[in-house]
Parts: structure tokens; C-alpha cells; sequence
């Protein structure tokens, strides 16, 4: 924020696009700080999302879960008792996500 705000100083900087993008990371603040929420779960324009891009913020990335489970369920491909439990919280907690399930123990054996 800080050399943000030295860009508004700056006359070769537009001052109405420095204080749009500090309109933005000021947004992302709350967001992180405030709600407690990941900038990817938030509703973006345009404008703003050429903004954040330029920030690489690992919190706007796509997020992958990886559910381990036993080998014998990985091999038989029957599902995890515990699976549609930690589906559900990937949804409803935590805005949703790509979910792959995989067995370490299988992985270590082949």
C-alpha cells in the first residue's frame, strides 16, 4: 500500500488508476483480514481482476485438496466413509475446490 500511495505523488502515474487499484487492495485487506475470506471467493470486475493479477496473491489461485485414503479403498474404488464429510466442509467452509483422491500408500507402492 505504501508504494501505492508514493505512486499518487508520482505525476507520471494517473491518479484516477492509483486510487482505483488502492480501492482494490484495500478491499483485498478486509477480505484477508476482516472476513476472513480468500480474495478468490469474492466477486471481481474486470478492472480489478487486471489489478490482482499483478499481485500473484496465492490466495486468488484455484485450490486443490487432496483426500488420502487406504489403499485397499483406492484399488477397489469404493469411497471413504470419511469422504463426503470432508466434501461437504470443501463446499460449504471453504468455498468450494477441486478434490482428488489418492492413497500415499499405493503411490509408495508402485
Amino acid at each position: 500500500m505504501k508504494g501505492l500511495e508514493k505512486n499518487l505523488k508520482n505525476h507520471s502515474f494517473k491518479r484516477e488508476t492509483v486510487e482505483f487499484e488502492i480501492e482494490t487492495m484495500k478491499v483485498c485487506e478486509d477480505l484477508l483480514t476482516n472476513q476472513n475470506k480468500w480474495i478468490k471467493d469474492h466477486s471481481w470486475d474486470k478492472e480489478q481482476i487486471e489489478i490482482l493479477n499483478r499481485h500473484y496473491f496465492l490466495t486468488s489461485k484455484p485450490v486443490v485438496y487432496l483426500a488420502n485414503v487406504a489403499m485397499d479403498e483406492y484399488i477397489a474404488g469404493t469411497e471413504n466413509k470419511y469422504l463426503k464429510n470432508i466434501t461437504d466442509h470443501v463446499e460449504n467452509k471453504l468455498g468450494g475446490g477441486n478434490i482428488i483422491v489418492y492413497s500415499a500408500d499405493y503411490e509408495n507402492h508402485v
